[in-house]
């Protein structure tokens, strides 16, 4: 049975028919204990359950609620078997070829004579990265006399442009959806759902400039390059003169890969006809950068000899970066790890309790289901850990200690939106050639983080869409 769907989002028949293959034959349903968590790998952060049977995950199914529509992405769904392959349980040093296991307190003690030889430390930050660990991780690299804190995705380096999120309830039958440089079968499986539902139920016309992508539904692709946006920012094309209301949607990584002064005009053009936009990203972590003061990990030159401090970051670090001396701290022996000089263990969403903030603007968070194994810990644990072998003080003492101070931070940046000037004759002065707008975030759906890489399910999922082969995980 091959569902339109279902290279992407598996859905449950409540009859019981359909029946996941990693699952089948393995456990009954009695001896299975649940725990309800979310899913981190999109910044939907839709609402899961996880069937566990001693030490092991059994299954993962949707928590049935009506943000979710009952669906969760096959990411989460089958990557389960990569959270015990490869996983980082003691600390670990790196001198030639040779790795060693190390206590914590050596740890550290490298840590520091590095730090005083160097002087100074470049933080980098994951896309996976939880709330906890990305407030720690400032409060440690702000102690220690450094402001360089950069993350791995192309997030807006303009902390003024936080938007209060998407809000596409309530009605939907009056909106029109104008999505800018997404790929939303990729990049945000289950926001591609919610509008697919829409468009059946209420017609709702629906444009997209960027990369031209089947959406499986209807929808019309208005162009690839800066031609089309300049088209629709000075209102040449015919979206802008229709009387639904538009909903703009988009990519974060945008100001990052066209003229920062094009992207701006953008905004105005919509503040100056009161058109409602978000600016979002497919990674959980990209909000609580943004109000953070993250900065992009584009902008900095890495041609000076420095600490470079990674946490989870996993994609193409050989390529970014022209290394000195490198930490890692993550769950998984992955790409990160291969290059360190230093690797800290840390544990993976399933063994600590994690928030994010959802394409929704809302809190999400996840549950303690395993403890860490080996040496690991979680990673506000361990900024903690370091900031007093520095002889510095943080007063937070727990999660909910985290949150509050994030919350200080969230809700002072959410009433200070910044309005764009609407003006717009400067968009003559633009290159005539016009180049291809969007490349899209997420180059392996599949394989982008260090658990789905370590999942043979997951290798299964690439091989088979990379070979176009027919694969079904349905049975």
């Amino acid at each position: 049975m091959q569902l339109k769907h279902s290279y992407k989002v598996f859905i449950t028949k409540k009859v019981g028919a359909l029946t996941s293959k990693p699952y089948a034959f393995t456990a009954r349903s009695w001896e299975l204990k649940s725990f309800e968590t979310i899913d981190i790998f999109d910044s939907y952060n839709t609402s899961i359950r996880i069937d566990v049977r001693g030490d092991s995950i059994m299954r993962i199914q949707p928590k049935v609620n009506k943000l979710s529509n009952d669906l969760i992405t096959d990411k989460i769904r089958f990557s389960y078997d990569g959270l015990k392959v490869q996983r980082l349980q003691f600390p670990s040093e790196r001198v030639l070829d040779n790795v060693s296991l190390i206590s914590w307190e050596k740890c550290f003690d490298i840590f520091k004579e590095k730090y005083q030889d160097y002087k100074n430390v470049i933080g980098i930050a994951g896309n996976y990265t939880e709330l906890e660990a990305t407030v720690l991780f400032k409060k440690f690299i702000n102690k220690i006399g450094s402001e360089n804190l950069f993350v791995e995705s192309m997030l807006l380096s303009n902390n003024d442009l936080l938007q209060p999120g998407i809000n596409i309830s309530g009605d939907n039958e009056k909106k029109d959806f104008i999505l800018f440089g997404f790929n939303l079968k990729v990049d945000i499986p289950l926001l591609n759902i919610k509008l697919k539902f829409i468009n059946r139920k209420y017609g709702n016309k629906i444009y997209s400039i960027g990369t031209c992508n089947s959406l499986s539904y209807q929808s019309m692709h208005l162009g690839i390059n800066t031609q089309a946006f300049l088209n629709f920012i000075t209102g040449k094309i015919s979206p802008c003169k229709l009387k639904n209301p538009k909903y703009i949607i988009i990519n974060s990584s945008l100001q990052n890969k066209i003229n920062h002064s094009l992207f701006t005009k953008l905004l105005a053009y919509a503040n100056k006809l009161k058109l409602i936009y978000s600016v979002i990203s497919p990674y959980s972590a990209d909000n609580g950068f943004n109000i953070l003061n993250y900065n992009s990990c584009l902008s900095h030159p890495y041609n000076k000899k420095k600490i470079i401090y990674l946490l989870n970051v996993e994609v193409n670090v050989k390529k970014n970066l022209n290394r000195d001396f490198i930490v890692y701290q993550g769950s998984h022996g992955d790409q990160g790890a291969s290059i360190a000089d230093l690797i800290l263990p840390s544990a993976a969403f399933t063994e600590k309790r994690s928030s994010y903030i959802n394409l929704f603007s809302k809190i999400k968070t996840s549950n303690i289901i395993f403890h860490p194994p080996g040496n690991s810990r979680a990673d506000w644990k361990i900024f903690k850990a370091l900031t007093e072998y520095f002889k510095k003080t943080i007063e937070l003492n727990n999660e909910d200690d985290i949150l509050k101070l994030f919350n200080k931070y969230y809700s002072y940046n959410k009433k200070n939106y910044f309005i764009m000037d609407s003006k717009t004759k400067h968009l003559k002065n633009y290159s005539k050639e016009h180049q291809t707008l969007v490349i899209n975030n997420i180059d392996n759906y599949y394989l982008d983080t260090s658990i789905t890489r370590s999942s043979m399910t997951m290798n299964k999922c690439f091989l088979a869409l990379k070979d176009k082969i027919k694969f079904n995980f349905l049975i």
